[in-house]
């Protein structure tokens, strides 16, 4: 293990106890003390003011990511899920059922992790990273998304294909997950109009 990249997270994902920051954690708190002071010197804001008009900046707490899924499995997609488990992040990679398939419903997904594998320059920082990503598949594992706090959609570009997906997984969301969308060239607008107000 090079500097806890590879550390697993389980131990963050513990709410009622104390858990050991992840480096991306501890550059984020550091980013909230630079972010505050350069408020307190640019602003000039006294303690008298601070006081008289309870103006305290807000402190923001960083998103925790304790586990990430990745919808397509095409190159993208499996690029998004190495550079996850790079940070140390569990992430389900998921993909569609290929068509009379019935030996491995999971086939595309595994296709790709084995791909990352073999991948040169290296997809990995370290081969045993590939541990963290899970292969699967859209029709027996959306409600795996519910346990994951960042979702990322990279299928293909195309958005009628987009938008059926995504409707499909939002019943699956838990209540504080980020869901994205990866494309290059399909305005975010018009990938979400079908998706509610709500959301």
């Amino acid at each position: 293990r090079k500097a806890g990249i590879l550390d697993p997270h389980p131990q963050l994902a513990v709410c009622s106890g104390s858990f050991r920051p992840s480096d991306l954690e501890l550059r984020w708190r550091w980013r909230e003390m630079i972010t505050l002071a350069n408020i307190d010197a640019s602003e000039k804001i006294s303690a008298t003011k601070l006081a008289a008009t309870d103006a305290r900046p807000t402190q923001v707490r960083p998103m925790l990511v304790r586990s990430a899924a990745v919808l397509g499995a095409g190159t993208m997609g499996s690029r998004i899920a190495a550079h996850l488990a790079n940070c140390g992040i569990p992430v389900l990679l998921l993909d569609m059922v290929p068509e009379g398939e019935t030996a491995s419903r999971n086939k595309l997904a595994v296709a790709a992790i084995e791909a990352l594998q073999k991948a040169k320059p290296a997809a990995f920082y370290e081969p045993s990273a590939v541990r963290l990503v899970t292969p699967g598949n859209f029709e027996d594992d959306l409600p795996k998304l519910a346990a994951c706090d960042w979702i990322v959609e990279a299928v293909t570009e195309n958005l009628l294909v987009k938008q059926a997906l995504l409707n499909r997984v939002l019943p699956h969301l838990g209540p504080c997950a980020v869901l994205t969308t990866n494309t290059s060239g399909l305005p975010i607008s018009k990938i979400a109009k079908s998706l509610g107000d709500e959301l």
